[in-house]
């Protein structure tokens, strides 16, 4: 942009008194302060505005896997009762050759655990409910526009990141033979990233159909609880935290069976899960309007 000197000596402007002049000066010279403060102002504000959805989203979540977002019913039973007939049921899973039995995990220590729950519920580590199971590699080139339906371990990140009931990618009867299933309720975890803070990306298997699991990925299958709850603890900020500290590489990261099995988790009895996952899909929502309509 330019201007040539004869526009500028045309330019008309208001002039005031000299006196005026400098009683101008002066206020604006004493207001420049505020408005500076105040501009940053605004712009922190702006910033909270911005980060508050999500920093709510990851508040509500910690609180209900705290036992602080709905009150503890004695009716419902306690989380003992309820991992006691996993355990039951998963003993009988062995007997029948369903699942492999697993080597035993170290008990949870005090200093594992990092904040207190209900005393009706438990801590338990994610090994020893259920069984993890590691998916069988499907390459890019297996993939078919229709077929049999499957889900690879990168989908969980760009398509399903919670819940899916629906697939969008298909494979051929030979290589869905030769996959592991996946099944309702299953709940899907990425091994490998681009980051620690992704890692493991928890997502729960929804549909009725069977369906193939590509490499990279394991199922937690057979935990006998709700899938929804358990998906909400694995990525919170605390389950990101204990992923994150298991994972190993920097470009690739990884994280094994072996390592998410050792996951102390905080559980409540089955009823109380329910009834956080009802609150939860009310509240959630709500930080999503606010992303939306800031």
């Amino acid at each position: 942009p330019n201007i040539s000197k004869a526009k500028i000596i045309d330019t008309t402007m208001p002039l005031p008194p000299m006196e005026e002049q400098h009683r101008i000066v002066a206020k604006i010279e004493e207001l420049l302060p505020d408005i500076d403060a105040y501009d940053k102002a605004q712009t922190e504000l702006r910033t909270i505005e911005q980060r508050f959805p999500n920093a709510m989203k990851k508040s509500l979540l910690q609180y209900a896997i705290e036992g602080k977002l709905v009150p503890q019913r004695k009716e419902e039973g306690t989380a003992k009762d309820l991992l006691t007939a996993i355990r039951a049921e998963k003993a009988q899973l062995i007997k029948e050759k369903k699942i492999k039995r697993s080597k035993p995990l170290p008990a949870i220590t005090d200093d594992e655990k990092p904040f207190d729950i209900p005393d009706s519920w438990e801590w338990v580590r994610l090994g020893n409910v259920g069984t993890l199971v590691r998916g069988s590699g499907i390459k890019r080139s297996e993939t078919t526009l229709e077929g049999k339906p499957c889900v690879r371990y990168g989908e969980l990140y760009t398509t399903y990141h919670t819940r899916f009931s629906v697939v969008v990618s298909h494979t051929s009867d030979e290589v869905f033979d030769k996959s592991k299933k996946v099944h309702k309720n299953d709940i899907l975890m990425s091994l490998t990233g681009e980051n620690k803070w992704d890692i493991a990306l928890a997502v729960v298997y929804e549909g009725e159909e069977e369906i193939a699991m590509g490499g990279d990925m394991t199922k937690w299958t057979y935990h006998g609880m709700n899938p929804i709850y358990l998906t909400m603890v694995l990525n919170s900020t605390y389950g990101i935290s204990c992923k994150r500290n298991m994972a190993t590489g920097d470009i690739i990261v990884h994280i094994s069976n072996s390592k998410l099995s050792e996951i102390a988790l905080p559980i409540p009895p089955l009823a109380e899960q329910h009834r956080i996952v009802a609150k939860l899909e009310e509240l959630l929502p709500l930080c999503q309007q606010l992303v939306a309509n800031p």
